[in-house]
C-alpha cells in the first residue's frame, strides 16, 4: 500500500458535510470495511484520541464511549482508505455528533424507554452518554489544533487546567467517593494524556519517518526543517 507522507490534518475540510458511516451499519466491524491487509496497513496510524481504552468511570458511559469512538474509527479508517494524505477529524467528529443530535431530535433521549424502537437499540440513559462523548471529542480535536498556535505559557496553563479537571467537562461527572477520589483523578490523567499522544504521520509505503529519514535528508541524513449533571458513585 502506498500513501503520502503528511501529518493528519486536524481542521481541513471540517466545515464541509461528511458522511461517516457511508452506508454503513453502526454495528459493522472494523474487519469488514475492507480487506485485511489493508487494515493492517492503516491501523498503526489511528490517532490515539480514537484509542480503544475504556475512560475510569462508571458501566453506561463506559459502553457509550465504546459505541462513539466506533463510529469515529470507521469513519477514520473509510476516511484513511480513500485520501490518508488527507483525514479531517474535526469534520469526522462534527459529523458524528450532528448524527446524534439528529436523532435525539427526532427521539429525544427518554423518550424510546421500554420501547426498544431506538435502530440501533441501547438503553436511553447510554445514548444521553454517547451525545457527551461525541461533544467531547469534537473539543478535544479543536483543542489539540489550537495548540500548534500556542505559546509555552499557554500550554502549561492548559495542561495544568487538564490536570486540576481531568474528567471531561461534557460527562457532568462527580465522585463521590472521597476515599477514591484522588486515585480515579490520576486514572483519568493517565486516560487524558494517552488520548493527546501526537499520533504517527502516514509515510510512503508504511515506513516511519525516521526509516526515510537518510534518503529524504541525502547521504548526510535527514534535514534540519525549522522554518447532564450526573453523580457517579464511582468505587
Amino acid at each position: 500500500m502506498s500513501w503520502t507522507p503528511s501529518l493528519l490534518d486536524l481542521n481541513s475540510a471540517a466545515a464541509a458535510p461528511l458522511s461517516t458511516t457511508q452506508g454503513v451499519s453502526d454495528r459493522t466491524s472494523e474487519a469488514s470495511l475492507m480487506p485485511p491487509e489493508e487494515l493492517l496497513a492503516l491501523l498503526p496510524y489511528m490517532p490515539p484520541l480514537f484509542s480503544k481504552d475504556l475512560p475510569p468511570c462508571g458501566l453506561h458511559p463506559q459502553v457509550a464511549y465504546e459505541d462513539v469512538v466506533h463510529r469515529l474509527r470507521k469513519a477514520w479508517l473509510l476516511c484513511a482508505k480513500q485520501n490518508p494524505a488527507n483525514i479531517p477529524l474535526l469534520a469526522i467528529c462534527k459529523s458524528v455528533l450532528d448524527e446524534y443530535k439528529t436523532e435525539a431530535i427526532d427521539s429525544p433521549p427518554g423518550t424510546e424507554a421500554g420501547t426498544k424502537e431506538r435502530k440501533p437499540w441501547r438503553r436511553e440513559r447510554i445514548f444521553q452518554w454517547e451525545i457527551s462523548w461525541a461533544k467531547y471529542f469534537v473539543r478535544e480535536v479543536e483543542t489539540l489544533a489550537s495548540r500548534a498556535s500556542m505559546t509555552e505559557e499557554e500550554k502549561e496553563q492548559e495542561d495544568y487546567i487538564l490536570d486540576l479537571c481531568p474528567v471531561p467537562q461534557e460527562l457532568y461527572i462527580y465522585v463521590k467517593n472521597k476515599a477514591n477520589r484522588n486515585e480515579l483523578l490520576e486514572m483519568w490523567r493517565a486516560w487524558q494524556k494517552k488520548k493527546r499522544t501526537p499520533g504517527p504521520a502516514f509515510v510512503a509505503h508504511g515506513r516511519s519517518e525516521s526509516e526515510q529519514g537518510g534518503k529524504e535528508g541525502g547521504e548526510d541524513g535527514p534535514r534540519d526543517d525549522k522554518g447532564s449533571g450526573d453523580v457517579e458513585n464511582q468505587t
